[in-house]
C-alpha cells in the first residue's frame, strides 16, 4: 500500500516549517540552541527528510513519465528512409512469439533484450539508441531516448533477458 502523495507532502511541509525563537528555520540561524538541537536530532531528521524526498520522487516520477507511443509496423523494412517512423514488430520462431523489435526514430531496428515488455505494451526501462557502450550500435546509434508504449500490443509479458543482464 502506497502512502498518498498529499500525506507525504504535508509531512515534508511540517518538517520544513520548524522555526527557532529567532524566527529563522531551526538549525539555520547559527544560535547555540539551534546548533545543539541540530547535532542532537540532525541525523535522524536528515534521514527522515531523505526518505520523504525519495518517496516523493518515486511517486511523482510514476505520474510524470511521458510515454512515447509507437505503432505496430505494417512495413517491416528498416534503414534511413524510415527515419521519423518509429514502430514495433513481434517476430515469431517455430510458432511462438518472441520479444518485440523496435524500429528506432532513426529508422534502424533495435533489440530490447535488457528491457521489460509488459503485457500492456509499456517498455521499461527507458529506450536509448546509443552508439557507445557494450550494448551500443556503432555507426547507427542516434541518441533517441524515450519511454516507450507499444500501441495495440497483445504479445504477452517479456521480462529482461537474464543472460544479457549477466544473471542465470
Amino acid at each position: 500500500m502506497e502512502t498518498p502523495m498529499s500525506d507525504l507532502t504535508a509531512l515534508r511541509e511540517a518538517w520544513e516549517h520548524e522555526f527557532c525563537e529567532n524566527g529563522l528555520r531551526r538549525g539555520n540561524c547559527g544560535c547555540p540552541r539551534c546548533l545543539d538541537d541540530l547535532l542532537r536530532r540532525g541525523v535522524a531528521h536528515g534521514i527522515a527528510l531523505a526518505i520523504v524526498d525519495v518517496l516523493l520522487a518515486r511517486l511523482t516520477q510514476r505520474r510524470c513519465v511521458m510515454l512515447t507511443e509507437i505503432p505496430k509496423m505494417t512495413e517491416y523494412d528498416h534503414g534511413p528512409k524510415y527515419a521519423g517512423q518509429p514502430g514495433w514488430c513481434q517476430p515469431t520462431q517455430d510458432g511462438r512469439l518472441l520479444k518485440p523489435l523496435i524500429r528506432c526514430n532513426c529508422g534502424w531496428y533495435c533489440g530490447i533484450g535488457l528491457h521489460h515488455v509488459h503485457a500492456d505494451g509499456t517498455v521499461t526501462a527507458s529506450f536509448f539508441h546509443s552508439a557507445d557502450g557494450p550494448n551500443g550500435d556503432p555507426g547507427r546509434g542516434c541518441g533517441w531516448h524515450v519511454w516507450l508504449k507499444l500501441l495495440d500490443y497483445d504479445g504477452g509479458d517479456f521480462p529482461p533477458d537474464a543472460e544479457r543482464k549477466g544473471g542465470a
